[in-house]
């Protein structure tokens, strides 16, 4: 305390007022030498730094108080955890508005448009994996467990990967039912357009959110599946939805930023939860990395419950600690897919200009994202419409925030400390785009005459719009908010991306295979934002020795400024600048002792500036002796540097420690490290590519450096397979979307045949460009293309592969793996179904011009041989498009396939299609799956385990026959009667067909049976579904093959109905026999129905022998 004391003592009189410091007369005052003077300085400075040391002391512990552990993470009892505060993995919530969301008095609501995320969803695959081997880890090396932590012992992580939720699924029936109440006046009479990008998850909660808006009519909404647009995902697809579709930005000069600042930040923020973590469960010794990802187990837990049940990880973290986590994901958004990225904004710019054309009823006009083919016509892109909603992921969605400028008042977030969403103007990753999170665009009429009004708000908080002189409830006049996206309008900033550097280009569109980015940069950010290409990152120690020298500096000038007043105020010559220097010494006299030479630092080295000036001077001092000083003074000493020598070499070469931060941070659709495939497969494949126009990324030729546009968007040297380092990416598969929970112990693990469809390179197509834009698949894609794609399933032909015997076969064959598999293919099929177009596909003949075959049947079912023979490699295929004729069914189990039954009805747009799979064992149907995808209806039926119809994914599977307790069938009179005319139109088997029709039609005067009435569905295995499920009471059939027939007869079988033979006579038909009379289950009836049947048939018979 007592050089504190003597610190405080010198101060005296140095501040004007202080003390009792009195002036002598100026012909008396004693006048201090240097060595006083320097002394007083010190004693000066030092006393400033204690003095700052202790203010700085007290910011830091203030800064870093809140941080600290108070008590509750200790213990693991922190109960007050808000899940508003986990980012992109918070479930929705409405964020806090400071302007009035409600439709203002005397304003008419004419325009919505709602842009949605996804529901709440399990962990993506890797990380799923990642969290299953930490969390074995940890319970592998901690032996004992620190209170609160003790759960860890015993815990089993269950997650699933990828899919939907329950709560996820919720979500999005409460979102939609949001939406119609909102917009009810302007649903009426307008149903909304629905488009959805083409992962699995998206698709589902666009379906979900469909049914929650009719189901707030009181209609079911299945009726509407059809007529939701999926966009597929990956390569060749220009999509606005998806923000994966350009290597450039993916793997440009600023790819990397969002995760340098989130590591900037993490290394502040996570380093004392580590630390904690790691003294509770000692062995564990956990990572930066990994202490993430035990928060991450919080959320994932959390949604995965249908009630949103806290996860007891929750409980490990206080509230602070929380803030920071949001803040953690808030970094990666803003500065990976935001507007703090150079090229954030450029990915949304497609959908801004599409947004555009939707408000103003006019064209597209875009040159970057959008989809020209799906943009340029009104049946996939119409204008008309009042309501609109479109689907899509966390990051596609932070780039179109960025682009239509919501958050141009938000400053660059920055690293050393975290800031709240009030101070960010509402920006935050768990406010912007939670899970479901959704942005509502609304166009209104405030007033006869008067220029109609935009509002926006993202997930129920009003964000006053920028750029447009928005109004005090933050609205902009059309014209005006339009005239403000003009940079994404015009095309904005150009720039191709040439073997990875950048560079600016003519304005004029560029059609050589490059990747064009339309900037929506402000004027006065463009510079910053392009000479950002080094980011410094500056921990809490640089900051704080930053403000250190900046407080000196400032001091230095005060006491300067100070002095030079006083002088003034006391009447003495102002002190010349010179004298301020601590190091200044006054001039030699010429008289007295020699004066010492300077020591310490500054002796030495002025020595070294001296030497190095008379380096060639042979007779310069030091050359030879040592130098006196001036007046006979003695020599230079060694000032105090121990064993160093003056001479001696001064080695000042400076290690660094490399970063040793890996990369580590994933997010939803596709990311700069992972290869630019939709498909995340293992390296063998194993999987099916639903995108029919992804073209297989050929291995990459490490002999020669890549030159030119690659043919591929694979990275160089990146392995096909590569785990996608983004959460919310694109699915390759949809495998496991399953109506009901799939028996996953029972269904074998799928491996990848060697070289088959789904090896790299073993496409035909490969050739193609991958930057031609492929808009749908496979609807859109040239005939050849397709024809060429076909080409690959005619030539499986898996009747010549060895099999087993049959009795081997079947009883090593399990029924119910072999119904979850085709169910998941089913689901699958109906994605590659939906996605075509029919006014677009190639289409064919086989027997005459009713007898129609389409590209896409030829692709489905490629896809399903290579599902189902990956999966049972010891069943046979029997498949419509690949059957050879006069090959006949054996008596070993085999699929029996109809990729697409109701071709007619596909290729006029009919939704009265659907995939027909059928297992055969020993000639007899033993499993069925039938699934019409623009119903999302499927049927299933397991032999001696009853028959099913799920009307919509994810409800509960309802018995068949519907009716508990079904009617008796009493005679064709009371009958509704399916029948086809099937692709024969003239001979005696078409003679009879009409003949029949006619007498069931006729009323009994004339002869007929006067049946209810009759019923052609197009499709054989939808009639004979509708006779399982008793909505029809009969089908009678002529000229159908065994892939039509298979999957119904087996559901037939399981409903309690009964099939005989379409000839009088029969009543055990063959299932390749090709004439058929369905009849439903019924407590009685059905011998006498058949009975009258074929009294109405006669002595004829048809015959459909080859």
């Amino acid at each position: 305390m007592g050089v504190v004391s003597d610190i405080f003592t010198s101060l005296k009189g140095v501040v004007p007022g202080s003390g009792d410091y009195r002036y002598s007369a100026i012909g008396g005052r004693r006048h201090p030498d240097g060595r006083e003077r320097r002394a007083r300085l010190f004693r000066l400075s030092a006393g400033g730094m204690v003095l700052f040391t202790i203010m700085v002391a007290a910011v830091v512990y203030g800064q870093g108080s809140s941080s600290r552990p108070g008590g509750c993470e200790l213990s693991g009892q922190c109960t007050d955890t808000s899940s508003h505060t986990w980012g992109q993995n918070s479930p929705f919530f409405a964020a806090p508005s400071a302007m009035d969301a409600s439709t203002p008095a005397g304003c008419e609501l004419t325009f919505a448009l709602v842009l949605s995320r996804h529901g709440s969803r399990f962990p993506t695959s890797s990380k799923a994996e990642a969290y299953g081997s930490l969390m074995a880890r940890i319970q592998a090396s901690v032996t004992q467990y620190g209170a609160g932590y003790e759960f860890i012992e015993d815990y089993a992580f269950d997650l699933g990967a990828d899919q939907l939720t329950a709560l996820g699924e919720e979500e999005m029936v409460a979102s939609g039912a949001a939406f119609y109440r909102r917009y009810e006046k302007l649903a009426k009479g307008s149903d909304p357009f629905v488009r959805a990008s083409g992962s699995g998850r998206v698709v589902m909660s666009a379906q979900n959110f469909t049914q929650g808006f009719y189901g707030a009519q009181g209609k079911s909404g299945a009726d509407q599946f059809a007529k939701i647009l999926v966009v597929p995902e990956g390569a060749g697809f220009n999509n606005t939805l998806d923000h994966g579709g350009c290597p450039a930005f993916e793997d440009g000069p600023w790819s990397d930023l969002g995760r340098h600042k989130q590591e900037a930040w993490r290394a502040t923020w996570a380093t004392p939860i580590m630390t904690r973590l790691n003294s509770k469960l000692p062995g564990a010794n956990l990572t930066l990395q990994e202490t993430v990802f035990v928060m991450d187990l919080c959320p994932f837990h959390t949604v995965a419950t249908p009630n949103a049940t806290k996860s007891a990880f929750c409980r490990l973290f206080s509230r602070d600690e929380w803030r920071g986590y949001d803040y953690f994901e808030s970094l990666e958004k803003w500065y990976r897919y935001g507007r703090g990225n150079p090229l954030g904004p450029t990915q949304g710019a497609g959908y801004a200009n599409e947004l555009v054309a939707r408000l103003t009823g006019r064209a597209v006009e875009d040159h970057t994202s959008t989809n020209s083919t799906l943009d340029s016509s009104p049946t996939t892109f119409p204008l008309d419409r009042k309501l609109y909603a479109d689907f899509s992921h966390d990051n596609s969605m932070t780039s179109a925030y960025a682009a239509l400028g919501l958050y141009n008042k938000t400053d660059d977030l920055p690293v050393t400390h975290k800031l709240s969403p009030y101070k960010t103007h509402g920006y935050s990753a768990s406010w912007t785009v939670p899970f479901a999170g959704r942005m509502y665009v609304e166009k209104m009429q405030c007033g006869k005459g008067e220029e109609e009004l935009v509002r926006i708000l993202v997930n129920e908080r009003v964000v006053s719009l920028s750029g447009c002189g928005a109004d005090r409830l933050g609205r902009c006049r059309l014209g005006d908010f339009v005239a403000s996206l003009a940079s994404a309008r015009a095309g904005g900033l150009r720039y191709r991306v040439l073997g990875g550097s950048v560079g600016a280009v003519s304005s004029k569109r560029l059609l050589a295979a490059t990747c064009i980015f339309a900037l929506n940069l402000d004027p006065f950010r463009i510079g910053p934002d392009l000479e950002r290409t080094v980011h410094i990152m500056v921990s809490t120690a640089g900051g704080i020795v930053i403000a250190v020298v900046v407080l000196l500096v400032a001091a230095a000038v005060g006491w300067v400024a100070f002095t030079q007043l006083r002088a003034q105020r006391l009447g003495l010559p102002s002190p010349s600048l010179s004298s301020y220097l601590p190091w200044r010494q006054p001039e030699p006299s010429a008289y007295g002792p020699p004066r010492p030479a300077p020591g310490g630092i500054v002796g030495w080295v002025n020595d070294q500036v001296r030497k190095f000036k008379n380096r060639n001077n042979r007779s310069a001092a030091g050359a030879y002796e040592q130098p006196q000083q001036p007046g006979g003074g003695a020599t230079r000493g060694r000032r105090g540097f121990g064993p160093l020598d003056p001479d001696e070499a001064w080695d000042a070469r400076v290690g660094h420690e490399a970063d040793g931060y890996g990369y580590y941070e994933e997010q939803e659709l596709g990311g700069p490290r992972a290869a630019r495939s939709t498909e995340y497969a293992g390296a063998g494949g194993g999987s099916y590519n639903m995108n029919l126009a992804a073209t297989p990324a050929p291995a990459p030729d490490h002999g020669e450096e890549e030159r030119g546009r690659p043919t591929t968007r694979s990275l160089s040297g990146v392995a096909t397979g590569q785990k996608n380092p983004f959460d919310d990416d694109a699915q390759a598969s949809l495998r496991g979307v399953s109506p009901r929970p799939i028996d996953t112990a029972a269904a074998p693990k799928h491996k990848a045949k060697k070289g088959g469809a789904d090896s790299a390179g073993s496409s035909p197509t490969e050739r193609r460009s991958v930057f031609r834009e492929n808009p749908l698949s496979p609807s859109l894609q040239p005939a050849s293309v397709l024809r060429e794609r076909a080409g690959t399933a005619a030539r499986i032909d898996p009747r010549r592969l060895n099999r087993p015997s049959t009795q081997a076969a079947m009883a090593d064959l399990d029924l119910q793996a072999v119904h979850d598999e085709m169910v998941s293919v089913a689901y699958e099929a109906g994605l590659m179904i939906l996605a075509a177009n029919p006014a677009d596909i190639g289409t064919g003949t086989k027997l005459n011009s009713v007898d129609i075959v389409t590209e896409v049947d030829k692709a489905v079912e490629e896809m399903v041989s290579t599902r189902l023979s990956a999966a049972f490699p010891s069943v046979a295929f029997m498949g419509e498009e690949t059957y050879e004729p006069g090959t006949r069914l054996g008596p070993e189990p085999t699929f029996v396939v109809d990729p697409i039954d109701g071709t007619v009805n596909f290729v006029h747009s009919l939704p009265g299609a659907c995939i027909s799979l059928g297992l055969a064992v020993g000639r007899a149907p033993s499993v069925g799956v039938i699934y019409n995808p623009w119903q999302d209806l499927l049927f299933t039926a397991v032999k001696g385990r009853g028959a099913y119809m799920t009307r919509l994914r994810g409800t509960a599977p309802q018995r068949l026959p519907l009716a508990k307790t079904p009617r008796p069938l009493e005679g064709l009179g009371a009958s509704l009667v399916g029948v086809e005319w099937g692709s024969g139109r003239d001979g005696p088997n078409f003679e009879l067909k009409t003949d029949v029709f006619k007498k069931l039609a006729g009323s009994k005067e004339t002869g007929g049976s006067m049946v209810h009435s009759l019923r052609s569905m197009g499709s054989a295995a939808l009639n004979l579904a509708a006779v399982a499920a008793g909505q029809l009471d009969a089908y009678w059939e002529g000229g159908c093959w065994a892939w039509d027939v298979c999957a119904g007869w087996c559901i037939l079988n399981e409903a309690g109905g009964r099939m005989a033979s379409g000839n009088p006579g029969d009543w055990d038909p063959a299932l390749e026999g090709r004439v058929y009379l369905a009849v439903r289950g019924a407590p009685s009836g059905q011998t006498e129905l058949v009975e009258e049947f074929w009294g109405v048939i006669g002595d004829r018979r048809m015959d459909y022998s080859v």
